[in-house]
């Protein structure tokens, strides 16, 4: 049983980098959060920002040029990065697991939904093929698939997306894992499908007591399922805190911003000053605040140092010269 008065993931000075022909990229550059059990933290920021990566690296999940230059991750009292490749292969897709967020992708082609589902059980838990047979139908019963036995016999491309998306759900919750890893698993779905995957994942939280990431470009998602948000800027943990408070009234321009994306009823389109200016690829490499390019409010100070972290309360901080509330004294 988990501590609920101790993280049970704690990420601290996090970097991960990627060797490319133009030199190093720091996709995720000193990145800090922790989640406690049963709370889910939503990161979000546009694409490019660091999201996946932050987490693919809690996983130890990344492409062959990128490799983790710093910081740790502790997982359930354990530093992910000194357990062996065999430790790290038991933790993946049993006690972390991944929801990705092209299901079509994730998927096998060539092998039915039974059998793709009953892996997890087999290897994991030590069932025989009957035993992860029976599992496989309870598990797709439990994500709310009508007719699971002749959807258990079907390949992936006979299923709709949202009915794919479903079935990577239930894979990833086969286990009962500790921590879930929601990567943007509603992208590829049209809205309505959108929203049905987004009250499942809802539902399995409650209903599994699920500690939760859940990476997305779109603060309305987050703000529904999320206990907390952290925005992520260029691999920059910029605004942390509880995700009421930051919908209420976001602390940094880029949050802000992203805000001012969301579309509302009634709402006429933003200002061309308030706008998002397009992402500069040298802002990875930039020493001064990444954001400044970018930053309505930015002065000389912003082009010169980055900010370090004030806190605006116990728990919610915000990386900026200029934050748009102050600190509560």
């Amino acid at each position: 049983m988990a501590d609920m008065n101790k993280p049970l993931l704690e990420v601290k000075n996090l970097k991960t980098f990627f060797k490319t022909r133009n030199g190093i990229v720091k996709a995720v550059n000193d990145v800090s959060y922790s989640i406690y059990p049963g709370k889910t933290l939503g990161i979000v920021g546009e694409s490019g920002s660091g999201k996946s990566v932050s987490a693919m690296s809690v996983l130890r999940l990344l492409d062959a040029n990128g490799y983790i230059a710093g910081g740790t991750v502790t997982f359930d009292g354990q530093d992910l990065s000194k357990v062996t490749t065999e430790q790290m292969y038991h933790i993946r897709g049993n006690r972390i697991s991944v929801i990705f967020q092209e299901p079509m992708t994730s998927l096998n082609p060539v092998f039915s939904v039974k059998k793709q589902l009953s892996e997890p059980f087999i290897i994991h838990q030590g069932m025989s093929k009957k035993e992860a047979a029976a599992k496989c139908i309870e598990m797709l019963k439990a994500v709310q698939i009508p007719n699971p036995e002749a959807v258990a016999k079907q390949y992936p491309h006979q299923l709709s997306g949202g009915m794919r998306q479903r079935v990577m759900i239930a894979m990833a919750l086969a286990c009962k894992p500790d921590i879930l890893i929601a990567d943007e698993p509603t992208t590829a779905l049209d809205v309505t499908i959108q929203a049905q995957i987004l009250e499942l994942i809802k539902a399995m939280q409650k209903k599994y007591d699920l500690t939760t990431i859940y990476i997305t470009h779109d603060l309305s998602t987050a703000y529904y399922v999320s206990d907390y948000i952290a925005t992520l800027y260029r691999g920059c943990l910029i605004e942390y805190g509880p995700a009421k408070e930051i919908m209420d009234e976001p602390a940094h321009p880029y949050t802000e911003l992203l805000m001012s994306a969301v579309p509302r009823i009634g709402d006429k389109w933003a200002d061309d000053d308030m706008a998002l200016p397009d992402m500069e690829s040298k802002e990875y490499s930039i020493t001064y605040c990444k954001f400044a390019p970018r930053c309505p409010y930015a002065t000389d100070e912003c082009r010169k140092s980055r900010p370090g972290e004030t806190y605006l309360n116990d728990v919610r901080k915000v990386m900026c010269f200029h934050p748009l509330i102050q600190p509560k004294k």
